[in-house]
């Protein structure tokens, strides 16, 4: 079975904890990145972003060949029997700065600031952006930071001015910019119109925590530094805490939909108005190729149950994503709790063992393709429900809107190293 890479997909690759799903979502990630004719067809321009939330693709840069484990002998084993060889594929690994993977030297990659909006703060801080006055002081801090410009004042004991001066707006600004703007804003500090001493000192002390993070500079890494067309790269993120987690995949997440919807409007502009072609073709040549989007353990990211702003910047990118040549491939343990909203913009599910009746029952709801018309296990009939509870390691059925049925498969064995694996 081959999947077309060349068209924009939304995957979901399921299974409970070692039944093989993080396994199938490396051997994607090698195939999108790989030159090798035995696992890939064909030349893609699409670069890969691998969201690696606990930390285990890291193994991609290493080929299963000398060591001697029982789990790396038994993968080499298997591509003996697949008839295929270890090979290289063309991957690069990122740090969050300040998160440093112990024992390696990835090059370190960093959030710009002024990447982050008024939502990302107010979820890294906690406050309702429309109710807590925190989250107002954050929305008009930022406005004035980085598009109105402020007027720092400075006041004596009784809050009257003594002196002030125009600060102007810049678009790359610091954490410590935002800090000042909340301390010293003729505005913001107003005693009659402006935010009570207590707010003010409640937000300045949550930046000052954030500012001691490398990972928010300045100028952060540039994206086109992070999305190389035909290449892998893959975002350790496992020693950094939930929150800033999520806020490094939805900021990211955010300007690659914005720079790649902006790339591919004059992609199609090339095509309708082949008078400006060569300047089209100069706009195309500052954005960002395709993306193929792969998150594991989303569920971790994505909860049902509370609409978090990463919520919604996901179920934007698999709504939006494949108008602008984006396709989405996310593991999960729990199924059920994934939003539904991302559920239904599923075009192919990858369902490896599964024991919770209420997964399977989402799963069963959730089929993009017919069923078999029977299915049997040793001459006697075998109910869908019980064959997810009984599939072997490595096995997963298979439901696409590209398929007319559901099917069985077993995935093949990786060619890099596979790190998913317990000592």
């Amino acid at each position: 079975m081959w999947l077309d890479a060349q068209r924009e997909h939304v995957i979901s690759i399921i299974g409970k904890r070692g039944s093989g799903k993080s396994y199938t979502l490396g051997c994607i990630a090698e195939s999108l990145a790989a030159d090798s004719g035995q696992i890939v067809t064909g030349r893609s321009n699409r670069a890969s972003l691998l969201f690696d939330t606990i930390n285990i693709f890291w193994t991609m840069g290493h080929l299963p060949e000398d060591q001697s484990h029982p789990v790396i002998l038994e993968q080499r084993s298997l591509l003996e029997q697949w008839k295929l060889e270890p090979s290289h594929v063309s991957v690069d690994f990122w740090s969050p700065a300040g998160f440093d993977v112990p024992g390696t030297d990835f090059p370190k990659f960093s959030i710009m600031v002024s990447d982050l909006e008024a939502s990302d703060w107010c979820y890294l801080l906690g406050y309702d952006m429309i109710r807590d006055l925190g989250g107002q002081l954050i929305s008009e801090a930022l406005d004035k930071v980085g598009n109105s410009g402020w007027t720092w004042a400075t006041r004596d004991e009784q809050g009257n001015v003594l002196s002030q001066r125009e600060m102007k707006a810049n678009k790359a600004y610091s954490i410590e910019e935002l800090i000042e703007c909340v301390q010293h804003d003729l505005e913001i500090t107003s005693p009659s119109q402006g935010f009570a001493t207590q707010t003010r000192r409640a937000v300045i002390n949550s930046l000052r925590v954030l500012s001691r993070y490398e990972l928010f500079a300045r100028d952060g890494t540039d994206l086109h530094e992070l999305l190389r067309p035909g290449r892998m790269t893959v975002l350790l993120l496992g020693m950094v805490p939930n929150d800033i987690r999520a806020a490094i995949v939805s900021v990211l997440i955010k300007k690659a939909l914005k720079v790649r919807a902006e790339t591919s409007y004059y992609e199609k502009k090339i095509v309708i108005e082949t008078r400006d072609k060569d300047r089209f073709a100069k706009i195309i040549e500052t954005g960002i190729p395709k993306i193929t989007v792969l998150i594991d353990e989303a569920q971790n990211l994505l909860p049902s149950t509370m609409k978090t702003l990463f919520n919604e910047i996901v179920v934007k990118l698999v709504r939006e994503g494949r108008n602008y040549g984006i396709s989405v491939i996310l593991t999960t343990q729990q199924p059920s709790a994934l939003d539904p909203r991302v559920m239904a913009q599923v075009d192919t599910l990858i369902v490896h063992r599964l024991a919770s009746q209420q997964d399977i029952q989402y799963v069963l709801q959730n089929l993009k393709s017919a069923l078999p018309d029977e299915i049997s296990r040793h001459g006697g009939p075998l109910a869908l429900e019980d064959l997810i509870r009984e599939l072997p390691v490595g096995y997963a059925v298979i439901s696409s809107t590209d398929a007319q049925r559901a099917f069985v498969a077993a995935v093949r064995p990786r060619v890099t190293l596979h790190g998913g694996f317990e000592l």
